[in-house]
């Protein structure tokens, strides 16, 4: 059975559950801002490293489920915190936001005149004074990088490989299985869940279901000739979300700003 984003929702909140240097990466950064985006904001698995008190979160997602999951989330979180169904491409909104978060390579789900219309989309949510952070993920053909919980660029294309066996809380325990295809310029990621009474059952009971998302190519560089278009500049960079900022990651963070 394939999953589509509504019925991945249910287990979204597992699947992408972020890392110890992730959630501290976000939280510091989340620190200075009085008002913050989320765009896309899945069922919320960044909110509880951005919510604050006196501070404005805003998720939102084009998925109805992903945001009826993330309100729920939401509730009982420090500050005004809140979810929206929106697209990237078309974020019609009255707010301005001094930060907007685009994370899991999320700009990457669009190419050519998608990926323009959301990047312009997003600079006009900024405030005069936000920043933009976007995540971008280093494809194959580019310097290699240790493997990612979801991205290994020295795994051979069409090899399935187990990414992890996690526990769901009632009992039950999800499996997912992995392989990625590179094409000119993109890169296919296909996936199997299973579930099962222990990761063993899982994985002999076989997959109960399957998802395939397809990222485009984006260079930093790419970007930032992009953002110039949209009236950004860069700020800053970095490799990954380790504390240090040092070593090449799959991972590569981008602030920009409004061009002055």
């Amino acid at each position: 059975m394939r999953l589509d984003w509504p019925a991945r929702a249910a287990i979204y909140g597992i699947e992408q559950q972020p890392t110890a240097d992730e959630r501290l990466f976000w939280s510091k950064l989340g620190s200075g801002a009085d008002s913050i985006l989320v765009a896309p904001g899945g069922v919320g698995v960044l909110a509880e490293a951005l919510a604050g008190a006196g501070r404005r979160l805003v998720l939102v997602d084009r998925e109805a489920e992903m945001v009826r999951r993330a309100s729920a989330l939401l509730e009982g979180l420090p500050g005004s915190c809140t979810a929206h169904r929106a697209d990237l491409r078309s974020l019609a909104m009255a707010d301005r936001f001094d930060l907007v978060c685009v994370p899991r390579a999320a700009l990457m789900l669009f190419g050519g005149e998608d990926r323009a219309r959301a990047l312009r989309s997003l600079a006009a949510l900024l405030a005069p004074a936000g920043v933009l952070v976007l995540e971008l993920l280093r494809l194959r053909g580019e310097p290699p990088e240790s493997p990612l919980a979801f991205y290994d660029p020295a795994l051979p294309d069409g090899t399935w490989v187990c990414d992890w066996a996690r526990p769901l809380g009632d009992g039950r325990w999800l499996e997912r299985r992995r392989r990625q295809d590179h094409g000119e310029g993109s890169l296919t990621l296909s996936f199997r869940y299973a579930f099962g009474s222990s990761p063993e059952q899982a994985r002999r009971e076989g997959p109960l279901g399957h998802a395939q998302v397809r990222l485009h190519a984006l260079s930093a560089a790419a970007l930032l000739e992009l953002s110039r278009d949209s009236g950004l500049t860069s700020l800053w960079e970095r490799d990954g979300y380790r504390a240090s900022g040092n070593g090449r990651s799959a991972h590569r963070l981008i602030g920009l700003a409004r061009r002055r």
